[in-house]
């Protein structure tokens, strides 16, 4: 996708033992960057639900401002940063123990992996270090946690959830957007 393109839809399924889910996300651009706007559904934890989710996004890649709301449980998060590695509730209180997060990774989709292959490029060809905001959205719950990134080949890059033993290879699109996530996410519109 070009970035001056105005709008792309993205749609990923997921198929696990608790959690099967759909995802369709819109991403735009927006003054100063980009918007991400996304409507998960299906059953999580064994339980039915659908949360919405929006994401504002500056030129650089970096997270300004997330909000999730689940419009079944009303369950809601609202963080901010102000791109100094801060984060502040929706009171504007700083959460110190956030401090140094740059990307966030939402629990329940394969998109946010796209922030920190975007904002970091081409310096992925070494394994980065990155320290991230992480939400889980089966509990509500946030935390600071530490991940791996290496760039494998021009659409492939390895993820190491360190805080969770976890890793896979991503193949993603020219774009960036992840096309599948082993074991848990497949994008199913569009195909390429």
């Amino acid at each position: 996708m070009d970035t001056n393109q105005q709008e792309k839809i993205l749609i990923w399924k997921r198929n696990d033992e608790s959690t099967q889910t759909i995802e369709v996300l819109k991403f735009n651009n927006a003054k100063g960057g980009f918007q991400v706007k996304s409507f998960v559904s299906g059953i999580l934890n064994n339980k039915p639900n659908l949360i919405e989710y929006h994401i504002i996004i500056d030129q650089k890649w970096k997270v300004k401002e997330i909000s999730l709301i689940s419009l079944l449980t009303k369950d809601k998060l609202v963080l901010k940063s102000r791109l100094n590695e801060r984060w502040y509730d929706e009171k504007n209180n700083e959460i110190t123990e956030l401090k140094g997060c740059i990307d966030i990774d939402i629990s329940l989709t394969p998109f946010t992996n796209t922030l920190p292959i975007k904002r970091l490029g081409d310096s992925l060809i070494e394994r980065t270090k990155i320290t991230v905001l992480y939400i889980n959205l089966t509990n509500w719950k946030y935390e600071k946690v530490e991940q791996y990134y290496t760039k494998l080949s021009n659409n492939l890059y390895k993820y190491e959830g360190v805080f969770r033993n976890f890793e896979a290879d991503l193949p993603v699109d020219n774009f960036g957007f992840v096309m599948t996530y082993p074991t848990l996410f497949k994008r199913v519109f569009p195909m390429n």
